[in-house]
């Protein structure tokens, strides 16, 4: 059996600014789960992320989606959790963060 590490990948949550979300219940430390859609007809590559209250949060950015997802279908990658790590409230907009946790082979 391979060895391998545990790493924890810090991620903007992204979505449409009419997201139909309450993002005023999001909490920091909120578990959420990273549902892959590889049947999505923008993105075969999306991740989403889901609340397990309140819905889906939004998605983990295409192009860190691009380098994640293959490895998860490889199963070369697992993932762990994941969960909010970092919310940041103005008049305008909420920007949430969540740490994906991933366990990959170890390099050398």
């Amino acid at each position: 059996m391979p060895k391998t590490r545990t790493v924890d990948v810090k991620v903007p949550v992204r979505r449409p600014r009419d997201w139909p979300y309450d993002f005023s219940k999001v909490r920091v430390d909120d578990t959420v789960v990273i549902v892959p859609e590889p049947n999505n007809a923008v993105d075969k590559n999306a991740l989403r992320i889901d609340d397990l209250e309140r819905g889906t949060l939004g998605y983990v950015p295409a192009p860190l989606a691009a380098k994640i997802t293959p490895q998860l279908q490889a199963k070369a990658w697992a993932l762990v959790g994941a969960q909010v790590t970092e919310i940041d409230r103005n008049a305008t907009w909420v920007d949430v963060f969540v740490s994906i946790r991933l366990k990959v082979p170890e390099t050398n």
